[in-house]
């Protein structure tokens, strides 16, 4: 799958850790987008008239007109973890994402000392 990677079209694990190898920068740089992709906009509730909501960063409030064939109104949304997310998918867990960039550094800073040593 070495040849996927080099399109752009990463569809398993493996092609990460091929990236890795070969360019271990953008495999990081991936990993990372891959890894903070797993977070989607969830609908949790429709407020009543009058109720505020909430609003922050992992909150936000959306008014809605009824063009899409909803209720009119205003409706919470929360930023959660999607356990569907690509990120899932591939098999990744969060302690190998942290493992897999941990990797790449120590093998850098392993060339440096042999390089002064």
């Amino acid at each position: 799958m070495i040849g996927a990677a080099r399109l752009g079209h990463f569809k398993t694990k493996i092609d990460y850790y091929n990236l890795l190898k070969r360019e271990p920068e953008t495999a990081k740089a991936r990993l990372e987008e891959l890894k903070a992709g797993r977070f989607v906009w969830f609908a949790v509730g429709i407020l009543t008239e009058g109720e505020a909501g909430q609003e922050d960063e992992t909150h936000k409030v959306i008014e809605t007109d009824g063009e899409m064939g909803e209720e009119p109104g205003r409706v919470q949304y929360a930023l959660l973890e999607d356990p569907n997310a690509e990120f899932f998918r591939l098999g990744f867990t969060l302690e190998e994402a942290e493992i897999f960039m941990a990797t790449e550094v120590e093998a850098e800073a392993e060339e440096v000392e042999d390089e002064n040593g």
